[in-house]
């Protein structure tokens, strides 16, 4: 891994259960994010990549046992983006059975929506003097299918083609400008609640902050700490307390944005938990024997 000695610090806390990789808006592989975590000491991360279901194996060989190998308790999960009326509802489902049919449908539902609104955003934005050739956005970076097609991939290459100046602008332009904010249909919070307990998994809602103090659900407007107590109700077993608010405007979560020249990017383990708060929570649950041996170890 080509990677600057300086880009890795020590991390604050030892368990990041959110993290993401090259396979939705990240900027490191399982590999490079393993090794990563590895060298700043952390013991538990979770992988979250938005609305696409984990990695279990790399080229034949499990995740856990790659993971395991460096020191590190990995445990498979994903950030589903929730509710079409509500932005940043994010419900993290973290272990399980991610071959559980309901759990595939959703994430194929998904990429469905979010295929569909993303062209309809670069037609708009070529009408708007900023055209985006299709082939030319999958083909950078890291090439994916369109299926797979990340809206800040999008922000990214507007900053890439000088449409904007970085992507944090790009993404402020798109979602100030009545035109350019394309909405798409998300799943509701609920179905992926019952889904994620039926297949065994935690869930949690991941950085409640980012939703705005007066949300709309079903049409009428609600406050958010209302609208929290409904997904308590629904089954949400978590609420993400430790998160680096202060960057939101640059960072929302981990996605080794250092590569990329970001001044003040989010690290591994900046937030999180301590060993003790972790083993004290239903994810320690998830944890396979080996797993389990090895965080006991680290206890010691």
């Amino acid at each position: 891994m080509d990677q600057n000695p300086k880009d890795i610090q020590s991390a604050l806390y030892p368990c990041d259960l959110h993290v993401h990789t090259t396979r939705s808006d990240g900027n490191d592989t399982y590999p490079e994010l393993i090794a990563s975590a590895a060298e700043a000491g952390l013991c538990v991360i979770a992988v979250t990549d938005h609305d696409v279901l984990p990695a279990l194996d790399l080229n034949g060989q499990s995740v856990h046992d790659l993971a395991l190998d460096a020191g590190i308790a990995l445990l498979p999960g994903c950030e589903f983006s929730c509710e079409t009326e509500i932005d940043d509802c994010h419900i993290k489902v973290i272990g399980g059975n991610w071959e559980d049919a309901a759990m595939r449908r959703i994430v194929d539902d998904i990429a469905a929506s979010k295929s569909g609104s993303y062209l309809e955003l670069l037609d708009i934005l070529k009408g708007k003097g900023m055209p985006i050739d299709l082939e030319e956005l999958l083909a950078f970076g890291n090439p994916i299918a369109v299926e797979d097609l990340q809206k800040k991939r999008i922000f990214e290459f507007m900053a890439y083609k000088g449409y904007t100046r970085d992507w944090v602008s790009a993404k402020l332009m798109v979602r100030d400008d009545p035109e350019l904010s394309v909405k798409r249909k998300k799943p509701a919070a609920a179905s992926v609640i019952r889904a994620a307990h039926a297949s065994g998994g935690v869930v949690c809602l991941a950085h409640p902050f980012l939703m705005d103090p007066a949300v709309r659900f079903q049409g009428q407007q609600t406050s958010r700490k209302e609208w929290i107590e409904v997904l308590i109700r629904e089954g949400l077993q978590g609420i993400e307390a430790s998160y680096t608010y202060d960057k939101t405007t640059t960072r929302e979560e981990y996605h080794a944005d250092h590569k990329k020249g970001v001044k003040d990017p989010r690290r591994l383990g900046e937030c999180g938990l301590r060993l003790d708060e972790f083993c004290a929570t239903p994810y320690a649950d998830l944890l396979t024997p080996a797993q389990l041996s090895l965080l006991e170890c680290k206890r010691k």
